[in-house]
């Protein structure tokens, strides 16, 4: 594609990571928020794993397949694009005692 002149260089280069990639980091973010007595030890509440990629050999190319699918995803009917658009979506809607909330 860069000999064709269908992308530049800056696009060619650009999934290409450092010559030293950053391994990942795995932490917790804690969940201050929980009631005392349901952490795991009193000095340590629970929490939501995270693991940064920043960096790593796989951060570049994710990258660029993200900047192809992103702007597919918003126009499926199911995207919500924030806290606002989902209050919008869900007004008026009739939750029945049988149904189930879900998220991911």
């Amino acid at each position: 594609m860069k000999d064709s002149k269908t992308i530049d260089r800056a696009t060619f280069n650009f999934p290409n990571g450092p010559d030293t990639p950053r391994a990942r980091i795995f932490y917790l973010l804690p969940k201050i928020h929980k009631d005392k007595e349901t952490w795991p030890d009193r000095h340590m509440p629970p929490g939501r794993p995270i693991i940064s990629d920043v960096n790593s050999e796989s951060y570049r190319i994710s990258k660029f397949v993200d900047s192809f699918l992103s702007p597919l995803t918003k126009n499926h009917p199911s995207y919500i694009k924030n806290t606002y658009d989902f209050i919008n979506k869900v007004r008026g809607v009739e939750v029945l005692p049988s149904d189930f909330i879900i998220t991911v």
